[in-house]
Parts: C-alpha cells; structure tokens; sequence
C-alpha cells in the first residue's frame, strides 16, 4: 500500500509540474489530472487511516464522499474545459473560412476592375484609330458608308419596284406587235381586194414574217 501512494504522489507531482510549464489549455488538463491523481492518492491514504479505527465502515463512507465530490468538480471543469476549446476551434475554423472568403473576394474584384480597364483601353483605341483614319484620307469616310451597307443596296436592286417596269414593257411589246400584225393584215385584204377588181398592176405584198 505504501508503494502505491508513494507512486501516486510521484504522479500527482509530475503532472502537477507539467501544469506549470504547459500553456493555455494544456495547462488546464495538466492540472486536473494532477488534482485527480492526487485526490485519489488521499483517498488511499485515508483508506489505509481509517482500517485502523474502530468505526471503519463510517471512515470509509466519509472518505468515499469526499473523493466523490471532488472527482465529480474535476469532471466539471473537465467538460467546462473541452466546450472552451471546442468553441475557440470553431471560431478558428469560421476565421479562416473568413479570410479565404475575403481573400477570393478581392482577387475577384481585382480581376473585374483590370478586365474593365482593358475594355475602356480598347475602346480608347479603336477610337483613337478611326479618328486618325479620318485625319489621313477625309474623302474615304463616304466610301466607309457606301461600304458598311452592302446589304441595303443589294436589296435596293432586286427590289420588286422593278418588276412593274418589266411587265409594262412587255406587255406594250405584245400590244405593238399585234397592231403590226393586224395592220399587215389590212393590207393585204385591201390588195386581194384590188387583185379581184382586176388590178393586175398591183404587186402582193410579201407574207409577214
């Protein structure tokens, strides 16, 4: 029995110089576990005491309750101690997730702000470009125009106006033609006419083609 106090003083020490060297919540466990060790250290010493009294069993209950209690603080300050950490890894975590946020956050802005630039400067130039052209050769701003409306012309040409002038002269071209004919036809009657009244003098006129 002895030996096994004289090793759990000897860990109740150590553990309790380890809290003095541990920072933060190392410390913290550090120090609980050595109130723990030596709280049952005094048990066992206490149960050893109480074997040589006459009212063993009062000593020992009495001895139990005190262990009891104060193991039963040390579990609190122990479950206190792990919530406190657990809360402080969560912040950690949401931090960090902050910072990477706002990280990308800037870099995306960046990237906006220089596509931006480069957009007003290609802009700038292209104006800068025409405006140069102009200087240059004034007479070829006409021509640029004509030129950027291709479409328009070649509509203007195949547009249906056209097609009414078509079918007038073709339909006037019929109409000629069928006063020739007719007026060739006149002719003729009027020279068989003369034929068969004996004017022999009197040529036929050749067939109409």
């Amino acid at each position: 029995m002895k030996l096994q106090l004289y090793f759990l003083a000897i860990a109740g020490l150590s553990l309790a110089a380890a809290a003095q060297t541990a920072p933060g919540p190392e410390a913290e466990r550090a120090r609980i576990a050595a109130e723990r060790s030596q709280t049952e250290a005094s048990f066992a010493s206490q149960e050893v005491a109480c074997y040589r009294k006459f009212a063993v069993n009062d000593c020992l209950n009495a001895a139990k309750s005190q262990r009891r209690e104060r193991l039963s603080d040390l579990r609190r300050q122990d479950l206190t101690l792990n919530e406190a950490e657990r809360k402080r890894r969560a912040s950690d975590r949401l931090r960090s997730i902050d910072e990477r946020n706002s990280a990308q956050s800037q870099q995306d802005a960046a990237a906006q702000r220089a596509e931006s630039v480069q957009r007003l400067r290609e802009k700038q130039d292209d104006l800068a470009q025409r405006a140069d052209a102009r200087v240059r050769d004034p007479a070829s701003a006409p021509v640029r125009a004509t030129k950027a409306r291709p479409q328009a012309r070649d509509a203007q040409a195949s547009s249906p106006k056209v097609k009414p002038a078509r079918v007038h002269d073709s339909a006037e071209a019929l109409r000629r033609s069928q006063l020739r004919q007719q007026e060739a036809q006149e002719r003729r009657d009027r020279v068989a006419r003369r034929l068969a009244e004996g004017r022999k003098d009197v040529k036929p006129l050749p067939l109409a083609p």
